[in-house]
């Protein structure tokens, strides 16, 4: 695609211009004289955005004060040449004014844009359709603009292309099997690089949560001290026992009450243990319900745009013949034959159009029925992992509901030592005993306290020595996964080495840094135009052109009209071939062409 001429008026600060284009052009101008707004009016006409890739911005003339003209007409036409035809293409952006009845003055109420196409007037969508059809918009401004690709495009955008456009087939199970990677190949059968990496760092979040709440609980247990001798307590217990039932026969039954309930304390302690326990480990079991919100913005977005094809269907069919007999660039009527044959021609291209809408209504309704199907598909993934996660709840409230048969015979048992006492005769009777008979009880209490903390220290160890096992358990599959992640991080490094180095060969003095080494060995993806090493965001503003252009050549074969800002500041230009350059060159004077044929 080449410009051939362009005719601007009332456009920003220029009045009138015009320019037939070469090969080369050089537009000459003093600061705001008007050269940046011809390339505005070119990427206004086509796009309606500046060089700038902005979409709100002043179009209207302005005088010298800088203050907008009211009722004038801003026209920009320009004629084109794409696969050796010629098209001329031209928009009008005029004022609207309204006047209400009873009011003297009319009033601003907005603006107008008119689109025309070899003359004949279209709709916006049309007028749109029509240039796509000859370049596209998004390809054009990397190929028009040496600093877009790097300025403008996020380095993931810039990535993506670049591996779209690389030559080098590659299937990753092949790749896999000829790096030893039998593992990785195993399960490139069931699923693609990307799905496999992301169930892996699904499992590393999920071992690593783990892994990080079993240090805790080992802590919490280790705080249960005493470690003394069992049998040595049991075999004191059972002696000062002995010495006070012979010298209290009725309170040896007391005595075993109480040991029974010590007992039956202890046991208890160690369930609410385990059941704590228990219930931690459900939780870790719960799956999350992922948001949906997206796919059904993605689907009103489908039935909007098929609502607005059916509407534009309907457009184009009602449209019927209403073109201009002026031309709109030298003003002259036109023919007869050139009427009918603009005539003949617009019905075509009203058949075409529909048929155009006819097909992409089809392509987006299947889009639209795909993506119902799809949340049809994880709206019932989405019951399931509720119905597992509402078991889970389930069991956790039945756990922390549980009760225990201790319970009960812990209350009785404490009930019965209350209510027990001596009769008090006897009582009277043995009174001389009290003081030995409580010296020998304080003994026995203070002796099953401590065999009672051994038994809860002994059975905090042995839950400390199962949880280690578990860590280590835990360790090594979370060191598996991660070495699982590292080899799929080496198999696309390698994989996009190979297609870098494919990449890179399209350049003449560009290279491409597709990854970063990090300082712990792993990789991490980038997207960094680089010259003789000097990476794109510290060169100078001629080198950034410079690689601009050279990205350009290299990235698509298609050819299209380059605008170079400040070109007075690039010594020399790299061979373009048979692309059209436009070269904007501050000079003093006002704005002038030149043009190399």
């Amino acid at each position: 695609m080449i410009i051939k001429k362009i005719a601007i008026k009332d456009f920003k600060g220029i009045e009138f211009f015009e320019c037939d284009f070469g090969k080369i052009t050089n537009i000459y101008g003093d600061n705001g004289t008007g050269k940046t707004s011809v390339y505005d009016a070119w990427l206004w006409l086509l796009f309606e955005r500046n060089s700038a890739n902005k979409t709100v911005f002043e179009i209207q003339p302005i005088d010298s004060s800088g203050s907008i003209k009211h009722h004038v007409e801003t026209v920009v036409t320009a004629v084109i040449e794409h696969d050796e035809k010629e098209y001329e293409v031209s928009k009008k952006y005029s004022e609207k004014w309204s006047k209400k009845r009873g009011d003297i003055k009319p009033e601003f109420t907005g603006h107008i844009i008119k689109y025309f196409f070899n003359s004949i007037p279209l709709s916006k969508q049309q007028y749109k359709q029509k240039l796509n059809d000859i370049i596209n918009e998004n390809i054009f401004k990397i190929l028009s603009d040496p600093l877009y690709f790097n300025n403008e495009l996020g380095w993931k955008e810039r990535r993506k292309l670049l591996l779209d456009i690389s030559e080098t087939p590659v299937k990753d199970i092949e790749m896999a099997e000829k790096l030893g990677m039998a593992n990785l190949a195993s399960n490139l059968e069931k699923y693609s690089i990307d799905e496999y990496m992301a169930l892996l760092k699904s499992k590393d979040t999920q071992f690593s949560k783990e892994l990080a709440n079993i240090p805790i609980r080992i802590d919490e247990l280790s705080l249960i001290g005493t470690n003394s001798e069992n049998d040595d307590l049991k075999q004191n217990l059972k002696n000062i026992k002995q010495v006070l039932k012979e010298v209290d026969i009725p309170d040896s039954t007391f005595l075993d009450i109480q040991t029974e309930l010590n007992e039956l304390k202890i046991k208890r302690g160690h369930e609410i243990a385990d059941t704590g326990d228990a219930i931690a480990l459900l939780r870790t079991r719960k799956r999350p319900i992922l948001s949906r919100i997206n796919m059904g913005l993605n689907l009103e977005s489908i039935k909007e745009e098929l609502e607005a094809l059916r509407q534009e269907w309907a457009d184009v069919y009602s449209q019927e013949w209403a073109g201009d007999t002026i031309c709109p660039t030298c003003q002259q009527e036109i023919k007869p034959d050139k009427i009918r044959q603009a005539k003949v021609l617009f019905e075509q291209e009203k058949a075409k159009k529909i048929k155009e809408i006819d097909l992409k209504g089809k392509s987006i309704s299947k889009e639209k029925d795909d993506l119902d199907m799809k949340m049809k598909q994880e709206e019932k993934e989405e019951k399931e992992i509720k119905i597992a996660n509402e078991a889970i709840d389930k069991r956790i409230l039945e756990l922390e509901k549980k009760e225990s048969g201790e319970d009960s015979a812990i209350s009785r048992l404490s009930q019965q030592l209350d209510t027990m006492s001596l009769d008090k005769e006897e009582k009277a009777a043995m009174s001389h005993l009290d003081p030995l008979k409580k010296e020998l009880a304080d003994k026995i209490e203070a002796i099953e306290e401590k065999i009672a903390q051994q038994k809860v220290f002994e059975q905090a160890q042995a839950r400390i020595a199962k949880l280690a096992v578990e860590e280590r358990n835990v360790s090594n599959k979370l060191s598996v996964v991660k070495e699982d992640i590292r080899s799929v991080e080496t198999f696309v490094h390698q994989k996009v080495s190979k297609m870098e180095s494919g990449i890179n060969e399209k350049f003449h003095i560009v290279q491409f840094k597709l990854f970063d080494d990090q300082i712990n060995g792993t990789i991490s993806e980038t997207c960094i135009a680089t010259v003789n090493g000097v990476p794109y965001a510290d060169m100078n503003g001629a080198l950034k052109i410079q690689a601009g252009l050279d990205i350009i050549k290299g990235i698509f074969k298609m050819e299209v009209p380059i605008f170079i800002d400040n070109r007075e500041s690039i010594t020399e230009l790299p061979d373009m071939g048979e692309r059209q350059i436009i070269n904007l060159i501050v000079s003093p004077t006002q704005l002038k062409t030149e043009v190399t044929k």
